[in-house]
C-alpha cells in the first residue's frame, strides 16, 4: 500500500518496536546539523515522551534504495505531507503527531502536487515537540479552518517555554476560537501568595502560541477569536513571538484584531489590512512590541488602538506607515500608555496584578517612534497616536531602592522627582491627514514627550489642537506644523508644559489661535519661526488662553481625568485679572469638588520670528500675557493691535507693522530642516540682540542648526535667523548700478556686487512684483563668490543678454581655490560671447529648473562653455542655442558634467555636438623628474613618476531632440590625454620612453561617460545623428534611440571609441552607412539590445562595423541596406592612437617654458603621430538576427570579399534566419559558426513579430 505512490505505510506489527524504517533524502544532513545546534538548549528541559515504533513517510538521509536499522535514538526527521487529508497516513495532522512523538527537533514539508490546494480542518493542530513547517508559499497552499476551530496550539502543557517552533509558506484561514471547547486552565504559581490563570481557550484564531514561536511568509485571513483573530501568544516564562513578511488581513477579535501579544512580540515587513477589533487594538493589542518596516492600512478599533494599542511593556516602531486606521476613543494608529511594573519586596512583575494588592514603585521606559508616516488615520482623541501616561490610582510609597523615574507619594496629584526626561521619542516621522476631535496627528494626554525632526500637515479636528494636543511635559525640536486646522490650536494647543525649539508653525488656521493656543501651562519658544497662521477671530500666531479654573481632588479622578478636564474647564477668568478673586462659585453637578486649581497660562519668547499672520479680531501676532526677548513680531494684521494684545515684557526686539527692509517676506529653505525668513541686507536685526539673553536660553545655533551658530559677528541678532551671509531680494528689472539700494531700487546687478563684496555664501531672490518680466542686461554679471541666486520660476522671470553679452561669468580669478554658485528659477536667454553665450563657468556651480535658451558662442557652447571646475544640472531645458563650432547648446571641457533630467531642444553647432560637447580623459597629468637626476647629466633615460586627473560625465533621465551639429547631432564625446606637463627640476636633458599613457580606442577606465534614460529623437548630422562617441569610454544604458539620421555614417551611433551598450532600443535612425551604428576603427560592445527598422543606403542596415564588435543577448530585426549587410556589415578596419600635446615646464620656474627642441632629443617626435591597427572583429553571441534585408547581399550579416581582409568573425548560439537578399541572404563572407540555427525560413521558430515580451 503507498500514499499517493510516494512512500509505504509502516505499521508497528512490520518492525521491532525502538527501529525506524528510513528512505532517501539527502539534503536532510544539512537541517540535522542546524536544527541540532538550534534546539539542543531547548531539549534539556523536554519532557521524556514514548517513542512510536514507526512513522508513515519519514525522510531520512541515507543512500538511495537503502534500509537502516538503527538503534532508537534523538535525530531529527523531517516529514512530507503528501494529500488535503484532516487525519490519517500522509495528512498534515498525522505528520505533526508523529513529530510530537518523535522526541527532537523535526521539520513538515508538503509535496509540490498540493500546489494551488486546502487542507480543511475539523480542529485545531496541537504542536507540543520543536518543528519547523514549511509551506508551499501563501499563494499555493491554504489551511482553512472553516470556522470549525483554531488551526496551530503550539503548547507543551509545561508552564514555561521549552519549544521552538517556526511555520511558514502558508495561508491560515477560517480559524476560529470562539467555538473552541474550554480545553484546559493551567494555573501556574508566582510565589506572590496568590496566582495568575491562563486561558488558552476563546483566544487566538489561527495560532495560540505558549512557546517561542517565529512565522514568516505567511497570510492570516479571516481568521477571528476574543483576544487575537489571528494570533495570541501567552505571557509563559520566556515565551517570544515573531512575525515576519507576513500579512493579516480581515481578522476579527474584541482585541487584538490580528495579534493579541503578551508575550514579547516583535513584527518585521509585515502589513495588516482591515483587521478589526470590538474594543482595542484593531491590528495588534500588546505588551512588550517592536515594530518595523511594516504597513497597517485600514484596521480599526471601537474604543482605542486602530492600528496598534500598546498597553505597558517596551515599545519601539521604526520604518512602518499607518494609513486610514480608526478607532472610536482614542490613538487612529497607535495608542500607548506607559509601561507598569509592580515590585513586591524585590520581585519584579510585569504582568498587572490584582488591583488589591499594595504597589510600591511604578517604573517608567522609553518608547521610540522612528521614521514613520501617520496618514488619515482618526479616532476622537489623536487621530495619529494617543499617549497617556497610565498611573494605578493608588497612591505608590515611596521605594529607597527605586528607578530615578519614580513617582513619590504626595497628598494629592502625583508628581515626578526628576528633571524632563522623555518616555516617549518621536523621531524622523510625519503625520498628514489625520482627524480628530482632539489632537489630529498626536495626543500627549500625560507625561514626557519629545518630537524631533517630524512633520504635521494638513490634519484637522473639531475642537483643538489640528496637529497636536498636549497637557503633558512636551518638547518639539525641528519640527514643523502647516496647513493644520481647529477650532482652538490650528498647529497645536497646550495645556501642559511645551517647550517648541527650532520650530515652523505655518499656515494653520482655527478661530482661536492660528498658529499655537495655550490654554493652560507654559509655553516656551526659542528659535522659532510663526509665519502665515490664521484666526477667525483672535490670536493668528499664538493665543494664550484665560486663566482656567478647574476641579482637583476629586474622589475618584485619576490624573488623566483632570488633564482631560482641562480642555472643557469649569471656568474661565478673564488674563488682565492676575489675582482674580472668586466670591461665588456655583457647580453644575451636585458635586463639591475638594479643591480649585487656577492655571495661568505663560509664554516666553527668546529669539523667534513672529510675522504674516492675521486675525479677524485682535491679536494677528500674539493674544496674552508674554515674555519676549530678541525677537521679531512684524508684519501681522488684525483689525485691532495687529502685533500683539494684552501685556507683555520685552528686551532687545522688533515689534512693527511693516517688513520692509527687515525679512525676506518669503519662507524658504534656508538651509536646515525647517524654512525660515532671511534677514535682508541693512536689517535693522543684525547684530542687534542681547548676547546675555540668547546665552541664558542655552542658544548655540539658530533655527536651521548647528552649523550656523547663533551669536555670529560677535553679536547676536534678532529672531531666528541669523545672518551668516548676506540675502538680497531683487525689486527692479532695471539693469542699473547706482549706490541706490532702498526699496524698489536694488538690481540684480548691484545684488551681485554686494554679494561679491562678502567672503559669506550669500543669497539672491526676486521681489514677487517681478514676476512675468524681463532683465535685460548692458553687460555680463561677474560672479566671484559663493552665490545662490532663486528666481520666481523659469516662465516667471527671464535674464536677456539682448544679443549683446554674456549672462553670467562665474569666476573667483584664483585657480587655486573654487567657489559654490547654485543658479535655479530663471530663464536665460539672448545671450551672446565667444565662449560660452550664457554662461562662463570655471568653479563649481548648479543649475536647476531652469532654461538656457536663444544664446550663442562665436567659438564654443552657445548656451554654457564649462572651463573648470564641476558642473551638475537638473531639470533644465536648453533651447535653439548655437555654437559656431563645438556645443550648441554646452560644451564641456576634460572637466566633471552631471545632468539629469535636462532636455535638449534645437540646439545647433556648425561642427561637434549640437545639444552636448564634451571631452573626456586626463584634464592633466605630470612626469616628475626622479630627484637622484642632477644638473648635467644629459640624455637620461628614466621611467618618470605621474599624477594623474581624470574626469566624470554622466547624463541621466534626459532628452535630445532636434539637435544639429556636423557630427554628434545630440552628443558629442571626445576624448583628450592632455596637455602631457613634463616637469624638469634639474633642467637635463632626457629621452621620454614609450610608456607615456596614450588615449587611445580604448578609451581610459579611469575616465567615464555615462549616458542612462536618454531619449534620442530626431537628431541630425554628418556622423552620428544622435551620439559621436571619439576616442573615448562611453556606456549608453537603457536608452532610446529612434528617428535620426546622418548623412553619411552612423544614423543613430557613431562610434570611434570605445562603446558599451546595454539595454537599450535602437530604431528607425536612417544613414548611408550603418543606419543604427557606424563603428570606425573603435571598440564597441551591445548587450541586450534590440535594434530595428533602421535603414542604409549603402551599407549595414543595423550596424556597419570597422573595428572590435560583439554583440551579446541581443535582436537585430527589420533593419535595411541599398547594399550589403541588412543587419551587420563587417569590413577591413581597425584602431588608431591619439597623442597628447605637450608642455614643458620647470616648477621651480613656473615661467621658464620650454620648447621641446631645446630640450628634447628628436626620438620624442614618435609621439605625435597617430598608431594604426589593422585588423577588424566581429562575435555575435546568443542574439536573434531576423527580418533584416540587403538589395545585394547578407541581409542577415555580410562580410564579402573584398571588404574582409584581415578580419574575423564568429557566430555562437545564435539565429539567422528568415532575412532577405538577393544572394547570401542569411550570412555572406568566411565565419566561424558554433551552436546556430541560419536558415531563410523562421516558421516555426520565431514569432515574425517583434513585440514587447517584458523587460
Amino acid at each position: 500500500m503507498s500514499l499517493h505512490g510516494r512512500c509505504p505505510i509502516v505499521t508497528a506489527s512490520r518492525f521491532t518496536a525502538g527501529y525506524f524504517f528510513m528512505f532517501p533524502f539527502h539534503w536532510l544532513t544539512t537541517l540535522q546539523q542546524q536544527y541540532r545546534s538550534r534546539f539542543r538548549q531547548g531539549a534539556r528541559f523536554r519532557q521524556h515522551r514514548s517513542r512510536h515504533a514507526c512513522t508513515p513517510c519519514i525522510a531520512r538521509a541515507t543512500p538511495r534504495h537503502a534500509v537502516e536499522l538503527l538503534e532508537d535514538r534523538m535525530l531529527l526527521t523531517a516529514f512530507t505531507v503528501v494529500n488535503t487529508d484532516d487525519s490519517g497516513a500522509g495528512s498534515l495532522r498525522d505528520a505533526i503527531e508523529q513529530a510530537n512523538a518523535n522526541a527532537g527537533a523535526d521539520t513538515i514539508s508538503f509535496d509540490a502536487a498540493l500546489a494551488g490546494q486546502s487542507i480543511l480542518l475539523n480542529n485545531q493542530l496541537r504542536i507540543r515537540d520543536d518543528l519547523t513547517i514549511i509551506g508551499l508559499g501563501s499563494d499555493q497552499l491554504t489551511i482553512d479552518a472553516n470556522h470549525n476551530s483554531r488551526i496551530f496550539d503550539v503548547y507543551d502543557g509545561t508552564h514555561r517555554a521549552n519549544l521552538h517552533v517556526s511555520i511558514s509558506g502558508l495561508t491560515l484561514a477560517n480559524g476560529d476560537g470562539f467555538v473552541l471547547p474550554d480545553l484546559e486552565n493551567t494555573t501556574p504559581s508566582v510565589g506572590l501568595g496568590g496566582s495568575i490563570t491562563y486561558h488558552n481557550s476563546t483566544t487566538g484564531g489561527a495560532i495560540f502560541n505558549y512557546e517561542h514561536l517565529t512565522v514568516s511568509d505567511l497570510v492570516f485571513q479571516d481568521n477571528r477569536a476574543r483576544q487575537g483573530g489571528a494570533i495570541f501568544t501567552e505571557s509563559g516564562a520566556g515565551a517570544t513571538m515573531s512575525v515576519e513578511n507576513s500579512v493579516f488581513l480581515r481578522n476579527q477579535a474584541s482585541d487584538g484584531g490580528a495579534i493579541y501579544g503578551r508575550s514579547p512580540l516583535t513584527v518585521i515587513d509585515s502589513s495588516f489590512v482591515e483587521n478589526q477589533s470590538t474594543n482595542n487594538g484593531g491590528a495588534i493589542y500588546a505588551y512588550t512590541l517592536t515594530v518595523s518596516g511594516s504597513s497597517f492600512t485600514e484596521n480599526s478599533a471601537q474604543k482605542s488602538g486602530g492600528a496598534i494599542y500598546h498597553l505597558t511593556g517596551e515599545f519601539q516602531v521604526s520604518d512602518s506607515t499607518f494609513d486610514g486606521n480608526v478607532a472610536g476613543q482614542y490613538g487612529g494608529g497607535i495608542y500607548h500608555s506607559y509601561r507598569q511594573v509592580w515590585n513586591w519586596g524585590g520581585t519584579t512583575i510585569p504582568d498587572r496584578p490584582d488591583a488589591g494588592l499594595r504597589q510600591s514603585v511604578v517604573y517608567l521606559n522609553p518608547t521610540e517612534i522612528t521614521n514613520c508616516e501617520f496618514i488619515e488615520n482618526s479616532a476622537a482623541n489623536g487621530g495619529g497616536i494617543y499617549s497617556v501616561e497610565y498611573i494605578a490610582q493608588q497612591n505608590p510609597a515611596i521605594d529607597s531602592s527605586a528607578d530615578p523615574n519614580q513617582i513619590v507619594n504626595t497628598s494629592s496629584s502625583f508628581e515626578f522627582e526628576n528633571s524632563f526626561d522623555p518616555q516617549v521619542i518621536l523621531r524622523d516621522c510625519s503625520f498628514t491627514g489625520n482627524t480628530a476631535e482632539l489632537g489630529g496627528g498626536i495626543f500627549n494626554r500625560s507625561g514626557e514627550m519629545q518630537i524631533i525632526l517630524s512633520s504635521f500637515r494638513e490634519n484637522s479636528v473639531t475642537g483643538s489642537g489640528g496637529g497636536l494636543c498636549n497637557s503633558g511635559s512636551l518638547k518639539i525640536e525641528r519640527s514643523s506644523f502647516a496647513e493644520n486646522s481647529a477650532n482652538a490650536g490650528g498647529g497645536l494647543l497646550n495645556s501642559g508644559n511645551l517647550l517648541i525649539e527650532a520650530n515652523t508653525i505655518s499656515g494653520n488656521h482655527a478661530d482661536y489661535g492660528g498658529g499655537v493656543y495655550i490654554l493652560a501651562g507654559q509655553l516656551a519658544l526659542q528659535n522659532s519661526t510663526i509665519s502665515g497662521n490664521r484666526a477667525g477671530f483672535i490670536g493668528g500666531g499664538i493665543y494664550s488662553g484665560p486663566n482656567v479654573v478647574h476641579e482637583t481632588g476629586v474622589a475618584d479622578y485619576l490624573v488623566q481625568d483632570i488633564a482631560e478636564a482641562r480642555f472643557n474647564p469649569l471656568y474661565a477668568v478673564d488674563y488682565n485679572s492676575s489675582n482674580s478673586v472668586l466670591s461665588t462659585i456655583e457647580f453644575a453637578s451636585s458635586v463639591v469638588p475638594n479643591s480649585l486649581d487656577m492655571d495661568r497660562s505663560t509664554i516666553a519668547i527668546t529669539n523667534s520670528t513672529i510675522t504674516g499672520n492675521s486675525a479677524n479680531s485682535e491679536g494677528g501676532g500674539i493674544y496674552g500675557f508674554s515674555s519676549i526677548t530678541n525677537s521679531i513680531v512684524a508684519g501681522n494684521t488684525a483689525q485691532i493691535s495687529p502685533q500683539i494684545t494684552g501685556a507683555f515684557s520685552e528686551n532687545s526686539n522688533i515689534i512693527q507693522d511693516s517688513i520692509q527692509g527687515l525679512l525676506d517676506p518669503v519662507l524658504r529653505d534656508n538651509g536646515g530642516p525647517t524654512k525660515t525668513h532671511a534677514l535682508l541686507f541693512g536689517s535693522a536685526a543684525i547684530n542687534a540682540g542681547d548676547n546675555a539673553a540668547a546665552e541664558a536660553a542655552d542658544l548655540t545655533h539658530d533655527q536651521r542648526g548647528s552649523e550656523f551658530g547663533r551669536i555670529f559677528d560677535d553679536t547676536v541678532d534678532i529672531g531666528a535667523y541669523e545672518l551668516h551671509s548676506m540675502s538680497f531680494v531683487v525689486d527692479t528689472n532695471s539693469d542699473i548700478d547706482d549706490g541706490d539700494y532702498s526699496l524698489g531700487q536694488l538690481s540684480l546687478r548691484e545684488s551681485i556686487k554686494l554679494a561679491n563684496m562678502f567672503s559669506t555664501h550669500d543669497t539672491i531672490t526676486f521681489a514677487a512684483s517681478l514676476a512675468g518680466q524681463t532683465i535685460i542686461l548692458n553687460s555680463e554679471l561677474l560672479i566671484s563668490d559663493d552665490l545662490t541666486i532663486t528666481g520666481l520660476g523659469a516662465e516667471q522671470l527671464t535674464i536677456s543678454g539682448n544679443h549683446n553679452s554674456r549672462i553670467f561669468n562665474i569666476d573667483d580669478g584664483d585657480k587655486n581655490t573654487t567657489i559654490t554658485v547654485e543658479i535655479s528659477g530663471l530663464t536665460l536667454t539672448e545671450g551672446y560671447a565667444e565662449n560660452g553665450g550664457a554662461i562662463l563657468n570655471n568653479e563649481i556651480l548648479s543649475i536647476t529648473e531652469s532654461t538656457v535658451s536663444a544664446s550663442e558662442a562665436i567659438l564654443n557652447g552657445g548656451g554654457i562653455y564649462q572651463a573648470a571646475g564641476l558642473l551638475t544640472i537638473a531639470d533644465t531645458l536648453f533651447a535653439d542655442n548655437r555654437a559656431n563650432q563645438d556645443g550648441g547648446g554646452l560644451y564641456n571641457s576634460t572637466q566633471d558634467l552631471e545632468i539629469s533630467g535636462g532636455t535638449f531642444l534645437r540646439n545647433v553647432a556648425d561642427r561637434n555636438g549640437g545639444g552636448v560637447y564634451t571631452l573626456q580623459g586626463v584634464s592633466s597629468y605630470a612626469l616628475h623628474e626622479p630627484s637622484h637626476l642632477s644638473e648635467g647629466i644629459s640624455l637620461a633615460y628614466f621611467f618618470p613618476s605621474y599624477d594623474y586627473e581624470y574626469n566624470s560625465v554622466t547624463i541621466t533621465d534626459s532628452s535630445f531632440i532636434e539637435n544639429s551639429a556636423t557630427s554628434g547631432g545630440g552628443v558629442y564625446g571626445g576624448y583628450t590625454g592632455g596637455p602631457l606637463i613634463i616637469d624638469f627640476l634639474s633642467g637635463c636633458d632626457v629621452i621620454i620612453p614609450s610608456v607615456v599613457s596614450q588615449a587611445t580606442t580604448s578609451g581610459h577606465s579611469n575616465s567615464e561617460f555615462l549616458l542612462v534614460d536618454i531619449i534620442f529623437m530626431g537628431n541630425t548630422a554628418e556622423y552620428g545623428g544622435a551620439i559621436s562617441n571619439s576616442a573615448g569610454l562611453l556606456n549608453l544604458k537603457n536608452s532610446s534611440i529612434q528617428n535620426n539620421s546622418a548623412s553619411y555614417a552612423g544614423g543613430g551611433i557613431y562610434n570611434h571609441g570605445r562603446l558599451i551598450i546595454e539595454e537599450n532600443t535602437i530604431s528607425e535612425n536612417t544613414a548611408r552607412v550603418g543606419g543604427g551604428i557606424k563603428n570606425s576603427s573603435g571598440n564597441m560592445t551591445i548587450k541586450n539590445s534590440t535594434l530595428s527598422n533602421n535603414t542604409a543606403t549603402q551599407y549595414g542596415g543595423g550596424i556597419s562595423n570597422l573595428g572590435s564588435l560583439s554583440i551579446i543577448n541581443s535582436t537585430l530585426s527589420g533593419n535595411r541596406s541599398g547594399n550589403f549587410g541588412g543587419g551587420v556589415f563587417q569590413y577591413s578596419g581597425g584602431s588608431f592612437v591619439l597623442l597628447p600635446q605637450i608642455s614643458l615646464i620647470n616648477s621651480e620656474d613656473p615661467s621658464e617654458i620650454t620648447s621641446p627642441t631645446n630640450l628634447i632629443d628628436q626620438t620624442l617626435s614618435v609621439f605625435i603621430y597617430p598608431l594604426f591597427a589593422t585588423s577588424s572583429s566581429l562575435n555575435i553571441i546568443n542574439s536573434t538576427i531576423t527580418g533584416n534585408s540587403a538589395e545585394q547581399s547578407g541581409g542577415g550579416i555580410a562580410s564579402p570579399p573584398g571588404y574582409n581582409y584581415n578580419t574575423t568573425a564568429t557566430i555562437t548560439n545564435s539565429i539567422v534566419a528568415g532575412n532577405t537578399a538577393a544572394a547570401f541572404a542569411q550570412v555572406d563572407g568566411p565565419f566561424v559558426y558554433n551552436s546556430n540555427i541560419i536558415q531563410d525560413s523562421i516558421e516555426g521558430l520565431l514569432d515574425p513579430v517583434l513585440r514587447d515580451n517584458g523587460g
